[in-house]
Order: C-alpha cells, then sequence, then structure tokens
C-alpha cells in the first residue's frame, strides 16, 4: 500500500473564505481587514488547541498560522519601512516549529493506523508506543509555546502594526484590486520560474516548490473579494495549485514519515513507491495553471 496524502491537507479554515459584499478601495483597508481576519483565526485556533491537544485544532492552527504570514509577506511592499510586521512574521515562523512538528507526527501516526506508514509488522507496536509519548511532549511543547509571553508579544504586534501609520502611506491608498493584481503577478512568475524542471528536481527542491504553490494558493484565497467577477475562474486556478501543492505533499510525507522511523531507532520498511503516479499528478496540474493562465486583471499577455 502507499504512502498517501494527508486527507485534510489543505483544507480551508471555517469562515475565512466569507467574501465582504463591499470590498474597500484601498489596499490598506483591504489588508488591514484579511490581517485581522488570519489574526483571529490564529487566536481560536490556539484556544481550541490548548483545550484538549486534539489533532484537528492543531492542524487548523498550522494553517491559520501560515495563512497569516503568507498575507503579511504579501502585503509587505505597503508598508513603508514599518518594520514591527515584519519582525512579527519572522518570529512566529520561528515560534511555530514545534507545530509543524507535532502535525508530521499526527500524520505518521494516522498512516501507522491504517497500514501505509514505511514500518515492518513487528515493530509497529513497540514504534507506537514510542511516538505516543512522544507525542505527549510534544504537544506540551505547543501548549506551552501558545501559552508565553512570547507567542502572545508577537500575537499583540501583528494587531499593533495592522492599525500602524502605514495605512496613510501613498502606496496604502492604491486601489487594492490593482495591488493584489501586480503581487499575483509576480508570486505567479516566482512559482514558474521555481517550479521549471520539477521532475528533475531533488526532494529539497520539490519541497520548496510546494511552499511557493502553497503561498500563492492562501494569496488567491485572502484575495478572494477583489475578484468575485471572476470567482469560476479563481477557484479553477485555486485547486490547480492545490493539486500542486497535495502531489508534492505525498512526496513529502513519504521522506518525512522515512525520518519519524529512524529518529526512534527503527529501520524503515520499502513500500511499494508511487512517486511516478505523484509527479505525474503534480506535472499534470502545473500544465494546467499554464494553460489556463491568471485569472487577475493586470496580467501582461
Amino acid at each position: 500500500m502507499a504512502f498517501r496524502a494527508n486527507p485534510l491537507r489543505g483544507r480551508d479554515h471555517r469562515g475565512l473564505t466569507r467574501a465582504m459584499t463591499s470590498p474597500p478601495r484601498s489596499v490598506g483597508e483591504h489588508s488591514a481587514g484579511v490581517l485581522l481576519r488570519l489574526l483571529e483565526a490564529v487566536e481560536a485556533n490556539g484556544a481550541a488547541y490548548s483545550d484538549g491537544h486534539e489533532v484537528e485544532p492543531l492542524h487548523q492552527l498550522r494553517v491559520a498560522t501560515r495563512r497569516l504570514r503568507a498575507a503579511l509577506s504579501f502585503f509587505e511592499p505597503i508598508r513603508h519601512g514599518s518594520q514591527d510586521l515584519e519582525r512579527a512574521r519572522r518570529r512566529i515562523r520561528d515560534l511555530a516549529l514545534p507545530f509543524g512538528r507535532l502535525r508530521d507526527l499526527d500524520v505518521f501516526l494516522e498512516h501507522l493506523d491504517d497500514g501505509a506508514a514505511p514500518v515492518a509488522e513487528a515493530d509497529r507496536a513497540a514504534l507506537r508506543a514510542a511516538l505516543v509519548r512522544r507525542r505527549g511532549h510534544l504537544a506540551d511543547d505547543v501548549a506551552r509555546e501558545l501559552g508565553s509571553k512570547r507567542w502572545r508579544r508577537e500575537l499583540r504586534r501583528v494587531r499593533d502594526g495592522v492599525v500602524g501609520r502605514w495605512r496613510d502611506s501613498p502606496a496604502a491608498v492604491v486601489d487594492a484590486r490593482r495591488f493584489a493584481s501586480e503581487r499575483l503577478d509576480l508570486w505567479w512568475w516566482a512559482f514558474l520560474a521555481g517550479s521549471e524542471g520539477l521532475a528533475e528536481m531533488t526532494a529539497g527542491q520539490r519541497h520548496r516548490v510546494r511552499i511557493e504553490a502553497k503561498k500563492l494558493r492562501y494569496a488567491t484565497e485572502v484575495t478572494a473579494d477583489l475578484f468575485v467577477d471572476r470567482e469560476p475562474a479563481r477557484e479553477v486556478f485555486t485547486e490547480g495549485l492545490k493539486d500542486v501543492q497535495d502531489a508534492l505533499g505525498a512526496l513529502n510525507d513519504r521522506a518525512v514519515a522515512e525520518r519519524i522511523v529512524r529518529e526512534a531507532g527503527f529501520t524503515p520498511a520499502t513500500l511499494p513507491r508511487a512517486e511516478a503516479e505523484d509527479m505525474s499528478r503534480a506535472l499534470a496540474a502545473r500544465a494546467g495553471l499554464v494553460a489556463q493562465g491568471p485569472y487577475w486583471e493586470g496580467f501582461p499577455r
């Protein structure tokens, strides 16, 4: 049985995709609304995880944190020298690293249950016991991070930075749709250039392409209300990015699974491989995106 991609991968946080009925005219107003909604999602999912250390709130917390970081990066050009939000983005990235380690372990344990993990049958019970103990320690680490002063400080820095003076700068009062179109152009071309020759890439290079696809997908989602007239095309484009992300994610999951087995002191088992199938899916999804072309206005044709 092939090691399968996590079925929860890429699922939207509930409530984040709602569109505003009257999109603000300036990118300053628009970005402030986006960042505050994403910040609230991080806080809400952090509280939900702290209540019971459950798998799904952790997943949603990780997604919400990544969305917030992507949005901070997407809107960075309009902040005119304000360092608070950029400092918060970098710090949140570093502080959230335990979220990813715990999430990787949760995905592995799921596959250990369904027989798709790279472990010999004779080692399965002992490995599970070791990883369950490790999950308990990691879950406590994440909870402590969420309750720490440094985590609260960075979230407060985002909230304070959103209402900073940069919102009145010349760059922040430009039309939000024009800004988003130009910014999406840059991220789209970066994704295309970075994914050229995908089939010949190393695992590390493929993982970077996956991150770029995910960031571009998040950007299309947080600016969706600016392109309501092109919603069908946007949904197809965003789904194409998700297909690239999922196919490359399946490849990455195998590498992560083998690492987890080794770190626990066991030897990974050899399982039937599906790399060629996953790579074909990724290449087909990328080709579909190229054939469709961007949906936003301002793209040089």
